[in-house]
C-alpha cells in the first residue's frame, strides 16, 4: 500500500479523526482503508488537541471483522433417515455440527463463552 501525502487543514484532520473515532473500526483497519498511518493520524491528534480542538473519544461500536467465514447450514426441513432423536443427542440440543467426523452440539444451558470459543476452534481446523 502506497502511502499518499497531501496538505490537509485542520479542519480536514479534525474531520478524518472523528470519522475514525466514531466509526465502530479499529483504528489500524479504519487507516488501511483510508490510506492514512497510523502515525499520521496520532500526529494530527496531538496537535489538533494543542490547538484547542475537542477530539471525540474513541467509541466502540460492531467490530468490523477483517476475515469472514461463511458456514453452510441445511435448513430445508427435511430431516435425514436418523434425525428422530440419534443416539446420545440430548433432546435439549438446539445445534449439532458434523464436522470431518467431529460431533458438536451446543444446548441452550451453554455459556457464550463456550460458545465462542468451540466456534473459534472449529473456525482454526478450516
Amino acid at each position: 500500500m502506497s502511502h499518499k501525502y497531501c496538505k490537509r487543514s485542520d479542519q480536514e484532520w479534525f474531520t478524518l479523526i472523528r470519522d475514525c473515532r466514531t466509526s465502530g473500526m479499529t483504528i489500524s483497519a479504519w487507516c488501511v482503508q483510508h490510506e492514512i498511518t497510523q502515525k499520521a493520524l496520532s500526529y494530527h491528534t496531538k496537535k489538533l488537541r494543542q490547538k484547542g480542538y475537542s477530539i471525540p473519544p474513541k467509541t466502540r461500536g460492531t467490530a468490523v471483522p477483517t476475515k469472514q467465514e461463511i458456514f453452510c447450514l441445511d435448513f430445508s426441513g427435511e430431516k435425514p433417515a436418523n434425525a428422530g432423536n440419534p443416539a446420545g443427542m440430548s433432546a435439549e440440543t438446539v445445534i449439532r455440527i458434523d464436522f470431518h467426523g467431529v460431533l458438536v452440539e451446543v444446548t441452550n444451558q451453554a455459556v457464550q463463552e463456550t460458545i465462542t470459543n468451540t466456534f473459534l476452534a472449529l473456525r482454526n481446523l478450516c
